[in-house]
């Protein structure tokens, strides 16, 4: 018999989705892990300690990180350079980040500085401020 046979691929039928199912992923997509507790850091004031943190993981952008995210001026980062001129460059960072959380107020929480930082920082920058916030 000179027939070749080739076997047919075997096709897996699809699950039906239960309500509870497409509610499962509704809840996981629309509110993250529910299971989760809330975050402690998210509505704190971003501490001194903390903003030294993310400002040595800053680099060399970190002039137009003022400037496009937390909405500073030039002359803010210019005046911070000239009085702290003998300090180093994380100390400006720092003070940069300080600024602006004084100018935010009771804004000038970890949550605020993750959202605003988030579109231009690096990726270190952004994990270390989801560390924060998970603390």
């Amino acid at each position: 018999n000179g027939e070749t046979s080739q076997a047919e691929p075997i096709k897996k039928r699809k699950r039906k989705s239960t309500a509870s199912d497409e509610e499962g992923i509704f809840k996981q997509s629309k509110w993250g892990d529910i299971t989760d507790e809330p975050k402690k850091n998210k509505n704190l004031l971003i501490t001194d300690q903390q903003l030294l943190v993310i400002a040595k993981k800053l680099g060399k952008e970190w002039k137009e990180i003022g400037i496009c995210c937390l909405s500073l001026e030039m002359k803010d980062i210019d005046q911070i350079q000239d009085q702290f001129k003998d300090e180093g460059i994380n100390i400006h960072k720092f003070r940069m980040l300080a600024k602006w959380r004084e100018r935010e107020k009771d804004n000038g929480t970890v949550q605020r500085l993750y959202d605003l930082l988030k579109p231009q920082v690096t990726y270190e920058v952004q994990e270390t401020l989801e560390e924060i916030l998970s603390e």
